[in-house]
């Protein structure tokens, strides 16, 4: 329900706010529902096929104890790699099944029956899913690989002897405070920058649509076109040249911040 007040904007009421809540709510819910229905029939009716070479032949290591959880899940799926589905689409009762960590929330109805079983198909989904962000970590690394080998091997054998040397080559300091205050410095002289052009374009009639339309100006003669030519162009539909000044002050703020915590 919406209802006016006197001088000011339209606001909406207790009860219509928590509607548009729940109907919201309602619609994610569904939206995810269909998400891990596309998902599990896709994989289970191809995919699945695959997981076992990729599984014999790579070797996974993690020195990180977080993510114990998803090398303690992997090696249940190789355990149960030789069983079909049609033998038994759980896991057994006595396995102890890793939940934390490795499933997330919205996943948990649709991994866990009202018995306490864990389906072994939308598992392995949510095990894949897992190793695949612990991987572009780098907190799990696969022996005997580039891309995603150990991070320590991506340094120059003699890195730690000659710290002096590679530093000097890559331009950087090595104490990590002078290495904040230089992006700081950076980060504040792009911020100067862009005010003092955002000033110039002001004084030279520049206006934003938001601030014309806070002062209740009277719409220019262009709404006396026809209806093809007040139109919206791609461009400024799609927010071109009004948001990208803002987003960049909100980068360069939030860069700063972090650079300010650390």
């Amino acid at each position: 329900m919406i209802t006016a007040t006197c001088g000011g904007p339209f606001r909406l009421c207790g009860r219509g706010v928590k509607a548009l809540a729940a109907e919201a709510a309602a619609k994610e819910a569904r939206y995810k529902a269909r998400v891990r229905t596309v998902l599990r029939s896709s994989y289970s009716a191809h995919w699945r096929r695959m997981l076992s070479p990729p599984l014999g032949a790579l070797e996974l290591k993690c020195n990180n104890t977080a993510y114990r959880p998803v090398m303690d899940a992997i090696d249940l799926l190789q355990r149960y790699l030789d069983q079909p589905l049609r033998e038994g689409a759980f896991f057994d009762l006595e396995e102890s099944v890793p939940l934390a960590g490795v499933i997330p929330e919205h996943w948990r109805t649709a991994v866990m029956d009202g018995k306490g079983r864990i389906e072994r198909v939308p598992y392995e989904l949510c095990v894949l899913a897992a190793l695949r962000d612990a991987v572009r970590r780098r907190e799990i690394r696969v022996v005997g690989a580039i891309r995603w080998r150990i991070p320590e091997d991506d340094l120059p054998a003699d890195f730690e002897e000659d710290r002096d040397v590679h530093y000097a080559a890559l331009g950087q300091p090595q104490d990590a405070r002078e290495s904040i205050a230089a992006l700081q410095g950076k980060l504040r002289t792009s911020l100067d920058h862009f005010e003092q052009a955002l000033a110039e374009a002001r004084r030279e009639g520049w206006r934003s649509s938001r601030s014309t339309a806070s002062r209740g100006s009277a719409p220019r003669a262009a709404s006396r076109r026809s209806p093809r030519a007040r139109r919206p162009s791609r461009a400024r539909s799609s927010g071109a040249g009004r948001g990208p000044g803002v987003m960049i002050y909100w980068q360069c703020d939030l860069k700063a911040a972090q650079c300010e915590q650390a």
